[in-house]
């Protein structure tokens, strides 16, 4: 195992943001020829009452996103591993061209943004995740909802 990496958005220390529906929280691509296997993501809500509903999915995209990224801080899960990913760029935005989102989704799920706690937790079992593999990106996206929510993944490298 090369190394394996998480990230948050909003930054460590920042505050919550509001999604847009139909852009991506967070986007993970992958270099030509490696692989990256998904973990675990989570999300969960920020605002104190009862607020509209929420829809957020995983899915791949059909294409990657072009122009310099937005990257969000990332940090290693095994202190064994390399310092910084190296197969795999987790970001918010690109200059010029978002990916392009597939219709079908990994995992998808309706939920609502209040309490200020995890709503969705999902860690694959035992050799088991969302591979994303050569020059590709998978990324989670609110459909539904602009509420203040905080969005993380984790990843392997190999």
């Amino acid at each position: 195992m090369a190394g394996q990496f998480s990230g948050f958005w909003p930054d460590s220390g920042g505050a919550a943001f509001a999604p847009t529906a139909g852009v991506a929280n967070w986007v993970l691509e992958c270099i030509a020829g490696k692989e990256l296997v998904i973990r675990e993501f989570w999300w969960g809500g920020e605002v104190t009452a009862a607020a509209g509903p929420m829809r957020t999915r995983i899915s791949r995209d059909s294409a990657v996103g072009t122009g310099a990224r937005t990257a969000i801080a990332t940090d290693r899960r095994n202190p064994n591993t390399a310092a910084a990913p190296g197969s795999g760029f987790l970001s918010r935005s690109y200059a010029t061209t978002p990916p392009t989102i597939s219709n079908a989704s990994l995992f998808a799920t309706p939920w609502i943004s209040a309490g200020g706690q995890t709503i969705v937790s999902w860690q694959a079992g035992p050799r088991d995740g969302f591979i994303i593999v050569g020059a590709i990106s998978a990324e989670c996206r609110a459909d539904i909802g602009t509420d203040a929510s905080g969005y993380g993944v984790a990843w392997d490298e190999s």
